[in-house]
């Protein structure tokens, strides 16, 4: 029984592991996002470094420095294939499988002529072209095209049932291997409903900033307007070319 209580300690171990894992990647906040502004260079969001490789190895072929161009490129390919295909659950093949295989596909268009310039001489233009379709992807994975409206305000209910936990002393192996089983399932259906509520907050996020940039632009655009309408109003006393010009007549 013993072992059996130790298996069983290991496996709810394991289990709150993950729900900690998965619970504590939070989705970013208003004020995170609004103030997500480059470090060093590198912007602060989750394409950013895949951005700011591209950005080194784009300039580097540029320059005609291809060897260094290539390096750039492969190290981007090693990081983006690392941390986007092969990471955890918060990787982009697992929260938006199909836009990971646009990017993945816009970055091979861009950093396979590059990195293959001792075989073949990569067309520049061609060269620049693949490499503003990445970075355009790499935008649609930071700032993702809202709905026209967003009509679902709701928050759904957490409906995952917890099992309840049995007396160790009392149960048996079989017993036990139905208890791992309703464990399991919850701890799927937290993990999903977690991840649900993030990629909802996200819409907002980006509707929230959205709303907010075209407020501020739109303010900028109005201020300039009547900034260049003062000035006018402060030359009235003088003669303008159009006045002059039916005086003239």
């Amino acid at each position: 029984m013993s072992s059996s209580s130790e298996k069983f300690r290991e496996l709810l171990l394991g289990i709150a592991t993950c729900l900690v894992l998965v619970l504590g990647t939070a989705a970013p906040s208003i004020a995170q996002e609004q103030k997500a502004r480059p470090t060093a260079g590198v912007d602060n969001t989750k394409m950013g470094p895949y951005r700011a490789l591209a950005q080194l190895s784009f300039e580097a072929f540029q320059k005609g420095d291809n060897a260094a161009a290539a390096e750039l490129a492969r190290i981007l390919e090693k990081t983006w294939d690392g941390a986007e295909e092969g990471g955890g659950p918060q990787s982009l093949i697992k929260t938006n499988k199909d836009l990971f295989k646009q990017v993945d596909t816009a970055m091979d268009a861009f950093i396979k002529p590059v990195m293959n310039y001792a075989a073949k001489a990569p067309n520049p233009s061609a060269v620049e072209e693949a490499y503003k379709e990445f970075l355009n992807k790499l935008k649609q994975v930071d700032e993702p095209s809202l709905p026209a409206a967003i009509s679902d305000t709701t928050v759904p209910a957490l409906t995952c049932v917890q099992p309840e936990l049995p007396d160790m002393d009392k149960v048996s192996s079989k017993e036990l291997k139905a208890i791992y089983a309703r464990i399991t399932a919850y701890s799927d259906c937290m993990q999903h409903y977690v991840e649900e509520r993030h990629a909802k907050s996200n819409v907002y996020i980006s509707l929230h900033k959205a709303e907010a940039d075209a407020g501020d632009a739109a303010a900028k655009a109005a201020n300039a307007y009547y900034a260049k309408l003062q000035e006018l109003e402060d030359k009235k006393g003088a003669k303008s070319p159009l006045k002059g010009a039916k005086n003239d007549r």
